[in-house]
């Protein structure tokens, strides 16, 4: 987790970004609110500590996490046995939904969730409540 002074307020729960000039918008905005800006590659991250992570946040800060589908949690067919299409990644949908509904989630963090495709992520996901905004740079 890679961390930087600057933040956003609670008014603004999640924001979604797509495309280039994601992550210089997340630095921007924290700097602009005046809060800590948290950087995480979920693509980097082994089962079981996206909870674990996501805990130790502070209350009150922007959690940037870049390249939502290079993590491997995209939209699946539940019958789809083709090895290719399958995640590699440790970290789960299942996983990182519970971290976002679940006890460990802030109502006063702000999300950013990047992406260059956006048709790869699953609904569940993206949905209204967890992706309130969505942005194309």
């Amino acid at each position: 987790m890679e961390r930087s002074r600057n933040s956003l307020p609670a008014w603004l729960p999640f924001i979604w970004t797509s495309w280039n000039r994601k992550s210089s918008f997340s630095l921007s905005l924290a700097g602009e609110l005046e809060l800590d800006n948290y950087t995480l590659q979920l693509s980097g991250i082994s089962e079981g500590k996206p909870m674990k992570l996501f805990s130790e946040l502070p209350p009150h800060c922007i959690v940037l996490l870049e390249d939502v589908d290079a993590a491997g949690m995209g939209r699946r067919d539940d019958s789809d046995t083709d090895q290719e299409n399958k995640s590699s990644s440790a970290v789960t949908l299942s996983d990182f939904l519970n971290v976002l509904d679940g006890v460990s989630s802030q109502e006063d963090w702000v999300l950013i969730m990047t992406t260059n495709h956006i048709e790869h992520l699953d609904e569940a996901l993206i949905r209204p409540g967890r992706a309130d905004k969505k942005m194309h740079f």
